[in-house]
C-alpha cells in the first residue's frame, strides 16, 4: 500500500508554503519566502510535541531562493520512519510562519 498525505494549511506572513505527497517515503515540500533570514522547517504531533526537524539553513530572495522545492523523508528527531498519523509541518523565517497539516498513511 503506497503512504498518502493530505494537507490543509494556514499562512501567517509572506511565507507559502505547499506539501505534497512525492513517493512511498517522501513529501516534496514547495516554498515561496520574503527574505534571505534563516529558514527552520519542524514538525510536530497532534499534541504539540516536536517529532523532527530539518535544517534548512540562509534561503531566500538574496540568494535566488524566493522559491523552491526539497523532498524530504518525514522521520522522527530519532531518525526512524513516522508512523500514520496526523502532523503539523512549521516553516518558520523571522516572524513570519506558514503551517500545514499532514495526514501521512504508510
Amino acid at each position: 500500500m503506497r503512504p498518502a498525505a493530505s494537507i490543509e494549511s494556514a499562512d501567517v506572513g509572506s511565507i507559502k508554503l505547499e506539501v505534497r505527497y512525492a513517493s512511498e517515503t517522501s513529501l516534496e515540500i514547495r516554498y515561496k519566502l520574503p527574505s534571505t533570514a534563516p529558514v527552520g522547517l519542524e514538525l510536530f504531533d497532534v499534541a504539540g510535541r516536536r517529532v523532527g526537524r530539518v535544517d534548512t539553513g540562509a534561503q531566500g530572495l538574496g540568494m535566488g531562493l524566493s522559491s523552491g522545492s526539497f523532498g524530504w523523508r518525514p522521520r522522527d528527531a530519532t531518525g526512524r520512519a513516522l508512523r500514520s498519523g496526523v502532523y503539523f509541518l512549521r516553516m518558520t523565517q523571522g516572524q513570519n510562519a506558514a503551517v500545514r497539516r499532514v495526514v501521512w498513511v504508510r
